[in-house]
């Protein structure tokens, strides 16, 4: 998460960066594109749901069918999107797993002693599996601290494009709603409203999709000074006596040696 480093195209080349990243560019591939879409893919609310025999840890069809909205609508982000994916922990995992005390004990704890053992230590481990876009955290403002929130960019902003009008009743709408994510930018989600099975009834169809350079909004920021180039030694000069000595003094106070020819 710390780390700022466009790609060169080179899976097979090493990542040398700071903090040291241990594997090649096809490793830290893979691990932005987890970050990427666990944090940018999105989906109208009501679409999943989140499945309690599973134990609150899946994803399943809602019993009550999607009725899509039209594209109007879906531009408010606060009560229409939530993320499709788990949010990724500190760790680089969605969920964290609590082994025993004893290191030969094979039965886990249960869930809710291994819960309390990470609130215990201060462990993030209770992000909610259906998390709204909106509750998303804003961008700060330029200097301001990464917890200060007050007055930020938010994470989410949405705009209707095309033509809203509806012709006839329960017609589809064209527009589409657009949405785009500050923090990753380069991450978008489009949402459009199109004829259903049914003269009376619409369907809706939306895809999320990310091109960028894999760089996050409000990520740190290293940008090392090269340093200059290394000086050529400088030419040593002959030491010479000193013009002016002290009184009381020999003519050869600063080492030098006296050179025939010259004068003092």
């Amino acid at each position: 998460r710390g780390v700022v480093r466009l790609f060169t195209g080179n899976l097979s080349a090493p990542v040398d960066v700071h903090p040291p990243f241990d594997g090649t560019e096809a490793n830290f591939l893979r691990a932005q594109i987890a970050r990427i879409a666990a944090a940018t893919t999105i989906v109208p609310n009501g679409t999943i749901a989140v499945d309690d025999d599973a134990g609150g840890k899946k994803f399943k069809i809602p019993d009550e069918p999607f009725e899509a909205k039209y594209a109007q609508e879906m531009i408010v982000v606060e009560e229409n999107w939530i993320h499709r994916l788990p949010y990724l922990m500190q760790h680089g995992g969605s969920r964290y797993t609590v082994s025993g005390e004893d290191p030969d004990e094979e039965k886990e704890p249960t869930a809710a002693a291994a819960k309390a053992k990470l609130d215990e230590a201060g462990v993030e481990n209770d992000v909610p599996l259906a998390r709204g876009a909106s509750d998303d955290k804003p961008i700060p403002k330029p200097g301001a601290k990464a917890e200060d929130e007050e007055g930020g960019t938010p994470a989410w902003s949405a705009r209707l494009v095309g033509d809203p009008g509806q012709y006839g009743e329960g017609a589809a709408c064209y527009a589409v709603a657009a949405l785009r994510c500050a923090r990753w930018p380069g991450a978008v989600t489009v949402y459009q409203n199109m004829p259903g099975p049914l003269p009376t009834k619409t369907a809706a169809a939306w895809t999320s999709c990310y091109v960028g350079y894999g760089l996050k909004d409000g990520a740190p920021v290293i940008n090392p000074i090269e340093p200059g180039l290394v000086m050529v030694e400088p030419k040593e000069l002959p030491l010479h006596p000193e013009p002016n000595p002290p009184e009381g003094t020999d003519n050869k106070s600063d080492g030098g040696e006296e050179v025939e020819g010259e004068e003092d």
